[in-house]
């Protein structure tokens, strides 16, 4: 799903966490001032051939509607941060209970297809780093901040 070519003359994929200027999102029909109190916007997904809605909430405002700024908050259609944690805490959990072998569970995390996965591959040695140092606390803030980074990127992965 992109944005539409509103400030830069050019598109980008619709990201949760990400903000954008207003003009970006809404296509001009229907009336622009109740969907900035709505927080939320229909937009056409041409992956899926119909409308996602994509929630936001206002970020910076302007007297020009399509200057507010908005962050894209939610997007229908796509997985809530506990059904990815969900998708991917049982080989977590192996890698945490057999320390050998925790490597090869965590290369079953979900990574990116077209190319080398820096940030999944940096995850992974930190957690093996902290699962060999036996410091649950810091393994679980970094099941945190992959599942972060996987629930703002999910359109990059497969999750089962």
């Amino acid at each position: 799903m992109k944005t539409l070519s509103y400030m830069y003359a050019q598109t980008e994929t619709i990201k949760i966490g990400k903000s954008y200027y207003f003009g970006q999102l809404w296509e001009g029909t229907g009336d622009g001032d109740e969907l900035l109190e709505d927080g939320a916007i229909a937009i056409y997904d041409i992956d899926i051939s119909d409308y996602r809605i994509v929630d936001f909430s206002i970020k910076e405002n302007n007297p020009d509607i399509l200057q507010v700024i908005v962050e894209v908050t939610d997007i229908e259609g796509l997985k809530t941060r506990k059904q990815i944690r969900e998708s991917i805490i049982l080989d977590i959990d192996k890698a945490w209970e057999n320390q050998n072998e925790a490597r090869y569970w965590l290369e079953k995390l979900p990574q990116e297809e077209s190319e080398y996965d820096t940030f999944v591959e940096d995850m992974i040695k930190k957690m093996v780093y902290h699962i060999n140092h036996n410091d649950r606390e810091m393994f679980e803030i970094d099941i945190d901040d992959l599942v972060e980074y996987y629930h703002i990127n999910q359109e990059n992965y497969k999750f089962d």
